[in-house]
């Protein structure tokens, strides 16, 4: 007999029904943790206001009344008093009410001041059916919140939950223990006792989370992997011809992969730096020493466009150097793409320089020992080991151009080496930023024109697809509609998540080759995008954008050297305008990454990097980084005590038997 199945209520066909969503033993339904909360508590009548639904006491003061709309649209209106004060409750599509509720019957309303003292109310019931508490909500099909409540208790006075944090630990969180804290999650008392076990249960996630990260770059230290006997002297000649002498964070950089290399494991690393730092050059000189000690190379880019973009600028380099390199992706003719698959195979091509389509199954690698991913937050973990796969313990170097507080790289990556470039590139952008209002019209439109007249390209930025009328916010449709009126003898053109894979390729491509002058897009060309011609940014409602995002969008433009304007156009002067105004005086990524964690939080770098983040089930790393920065210090201090005194025993079985999992 399944062990549910000696719980009161839990039949045959119950325990099918638990079983089908993954509660199979009296632990799985203590652990199975209610998907939200409904909190019902009474508010005072002066706490009304016209932002947040409450819970309020009324008395009925006269007849229900009816007023249809349209089809399907009724509008019930009950004369009401609120502390003795006349107020009508609005609700909608309730014409039953007005055969339920009496003049003189108390009754309890949900909702929020629509204006003077009308409510529109999301719900209305007798104040005798009314009752005050915080109910949880499991969404389990066929069978009721109650009855999982009551299932889940029991399971808990039976199934024993043994304590997983240490006692010291838990005292200093101050987080409840592990009974308290499943009973209080299945039947909270109160709203403080709620956010405590709610605290608990995000912060033992991010816990775990940590340990196995930190466990994973311990274990990695020992991992077997090949040392690369690369050839200075080649490294040394090469960096010697180079037209600009590297800067001292990018030796560094280069020290620190190169010492990793010749060593007998893998390497694991992230380079990160603002745009034109010189991450490529970095990247290529590790190439070129896995090249000199008779390895191959593969580097993967997220576009075709910027896959070609590094093709370019590392041929001239890997030719200067005798490296044979070649580029793939999903464009690359079915002829060519056999004969490069098959002088891959061979030896025969030293660099692969490609897209996704480095990992499919037709393309083997004769001795793959670096892979390098850039942008690596936009492949997903899967991708990223498929290509790793293809090699023997290959050494692997992520680069992103999104600057992160070497903190927070700690967290998100800790299971990387972490290497930064802080240099302003040689002859850096000159990129003016101007933070205007939507009243600059004629100045944007005599800077767009005088960029065309130059043959130079533009950016065109809204943050939707879709006109807003709630924000009175236009679409990309309707831009570039507005666009092509203003600017008969230019091409316009769109891109945004909607397009596919080759329509997104094919506009990008056609921006960079001239066909198009304007592109109206969203945000995803933030990252990575290279066109040459591109001088000129308008960035409208940027108040809808994070910090961080509009440093990498105006990181698009004058790549060159040239001269570039980017405007940040927001509706009207507000307080999210003028602190926009910090970005026409800061050009530092990592200065405006640092500013956005002190004034606003994580949520603007995690805006820009979202994809490549782990994601929770409970916890979140926009709101709960600081409980995930805690999580993170305290898995350092448990993993030096389980090493140095074999301490936490049962916590670290779990965390194995997870990495196994």
């Amino acid at each position: 007999m399944n062990a549910l199945q000696r719980i009161k209520g839990v039949g045959k066909a119950t325990a099918k029904k638990l079983s089908e969503v993954g509660v199979c033993s009296l632990h799985d339904a203590v652990r199975r943790i209610p998907r939200r909360y409904e909190a019902r508590f009474l508010s005072k009548a002066e706490t009304l206001d016209t932002e947040t639904n409450r819970y309020v006491e009324a008395v009925v003061t006269g007849d229900v009344q009816l007023h249809k709309v349209r089809e399907r649209l009724v509008i019930v209106s009950i004369p009401v008093t609120i502390n003795h004060r006349k107020h009508i409750v609005k609700t909608f599509n309730r014409p039953y009410l007005r055969t339920q509720l009496n003049k003189g019957e108390p009754i309890v309303v949900y909702g929020k001041r629509e204006r003077g003292d009308t409510l529109i109310c999301l719900d209305v019931k007798s104040a005798k059916n009314f009752r005050e508490g915080i109910d949880p909500v499991y969404n389990i099909s066929g069978i009721s919140d109650k009855r999982y409540q009551h299932i889940a208790l029991e399971c808990l006075a039976e199934a024993e939950e043994k304590e997983i944090l240490p006692e010291a630990l838990r005292l200093e969180r101050a987080l409840p223990g592990v009974v308290d804290f499943y009973e209080t999650l299945h039947r909270p008392h109160d709203a403080t006792a709620l956010s405590a076990a709610l605290k608990r249960l995000k912060y033992q996630e991010l816990l775990l989370h940590q340990l196995r990260v930190q466990w994973q770059k311990e274990m990695r230290k020992n991992t077997e992997g090949e040392a690369k006997r690369y050839d200075n002297a080649i490294l040394k000649t090469f960096i010697s011809t180079l037209p600009f002498a590297l800067g001292a964070s990018q030796m560094k950089a280069v020290g620190e992969i190169l010492a990793e290399l010749k060593a007998p494991r893998a390497m694991r690393r992230l380079l990160q730096g603002d745009t034109g730092s010189g991450k490529t050059i970095v990247a290529f000189i590790a190439m070129l020493a896995a090249v000199s000690a008779g390895y191959q190379c593969a580097f993967m880019a997220p576009t075709e466009i910027l896959a070609a973009q590094h093709y370019r600028s590392l041929k001239a380099y890997a030719e200067a150097s005798n490296v044979r390199i070649s580029l793939l992706s999903a464009s690359t003719p079915k002829g060519e793409r056999k004969a490069i698959a098959l002088a891959l195979r061979r030896g025969d091509i030293d660099m692969l320089i490609g897209t996704h389509v480095l990992f499919g199954k037709d393309i083997d690698f004769a001795r793959l020992g670096l892979v390098v991913a850039d942008e690596q937050h936009r492949f997903g973990v899967r991708q990223r080991e498929a290509l790793k796969r293809k090699g023997h313990h290959p050494d692997t170097l992520y680069l992103s151009a999104t600057p992160i507080p070497r903190t927070l790289a700690m967290t998100l990556f800790g299971d990387m080496d972490v290497s930064t470039l802080t240099e302003r590139p040689r002859g850096a952008r000159n990129v003016r930023t101007r933070v205007v209002t939507a009243a600059a019209k004629e100045e944007i439109r005599s800077a767009i024109r005088k960029t065309l007249q130059k043959d130079e390209r533009v950016f065109v930025v809204v943050p939707v697809i879709e006109d807003s009328e709630a924000v009175r916010m236009p679409g990309i449709r309707t831009v570039v509609d507005a666009l092509r009126k203003r600017f008969p003898d230019a091409a316009v053109g769109s891109l945004h998540g909607r397009l596919d894979a080759d329509e997104k390729t094919r506009t990008l491509k056609d921006f960079h080759d001239g066909d198009l002058q304007i592109l109206a897009t969203t945000s995803l060309i933030e990252v990575g995008m290279h066109i040459p011609k591109a001088t000129l940014m308008v960035v409208y409602h940027a108040d809808r954008f994070g910090y961080a995002q509009l440093h990498q969008l105006r990181g698009r433009i004058a790549r060159e050297g040239q001269e570039g304007l980017c405007y940040l156009v927001h509706p009207q002067e507000s307080a999210a305008a003028k602190r926009l105004k910090v970005l026409e005086t800061v050009d530092d990524g990592f200065l405006v990454s640092e500013y956005d964690l002190e004034q606003r939080g994580f949520g603007d770098l995690f805006g820009v990097l979202q994809s490549g983040f782990p994601q929770f089930e409970h916890a979140s790393l926009k709101e709960d980084y600081a409980l995930l920065s805690s999580a993170r210090d305290d898995a350092a201090a448990l993993l030096k005590a389980h090493h140095d005194h074999g301490e936490h025993e049962r916590l670290f079985a779990l965390v194995k038997k997870t990495l196994s999992a």
